[in-house]
């Protein structure tokens, strides 16, 4: 909730970096939260709902336009903005029933889109953390091997800081 507004979170953009150039897990979380934090700040004075209105403000044309055209632009002065992007859903309250079911696992995907690369998903729920991308073929031509280096990652981090191998599930794919 908008602890301010009593109302659900709104859509918010940062774009911190990743850090996928600093080896040691540890130190590319620190790294990685710095620019979190650093971006949260920018939102913060910004206003959570600025990037929100703008398209609203703009004629129904050009909105449904801006998009395509940014990325054309892009793309033909090689320089994008990102390559990938990560939603995040937290969410911490629950148990959820449908129709008397309990929901026991929720998983999260998304669209790809031309020159994301990748789209990652990233949902926690009764106490478990799912992360899912979605990925053009032709920017992650191995979706396979990036799934073993996202959990190699995990892995890394978890020995680091917690000093524990991994005691992952795997999912019956």
């Amino acid at each position: 909730m908008d602890e301010g507004r009593g109302r659900p979170n709104l859509l918010s953009i940062m774009t911190p970096s990743l850090h996928t150039d600093v080896r040691d897990p540890v130190e590319r979380l620190r790294a990685i939260r710095d620019d979190t934090l650093g971006a949260k700040a920018t939102t913060s004075a910004l206003g959570k709902t600025t990037l929100t209105r703008i398209p609203m403000n703009l004629p129904a044309p050009v909105a449904r336009n801006l998009y395509p055209l940014l990325v054309t632009l892009g793309v033909q002065s090689e320089t994008l903005l990102f390559n990938t992007l990560i939603s995040n859903v937290a969410i911490d309250h629950g148990p959820l029933y449908f129709s008397g079911a309990k929901l026991v696992k929720v998983m999260g995907t998304a669209p790809p889109f031309d020159q994301w690369g990748a789209f990652h998903t990233v949902v926690s729920y009764g106490g478990e953390v799912s992360v899912t991308f979605t990925a053009c073929r032709d920017m992650l031509p191995d979706p396979g091997f990036y799934a073993e280096c996202i959990e190699a990652s995990f892995d890394d981090l978890r020995r680091a800081t917690l000093g524990k191998p991994a005691t992952r599930k795997k999912s019956p794919l």
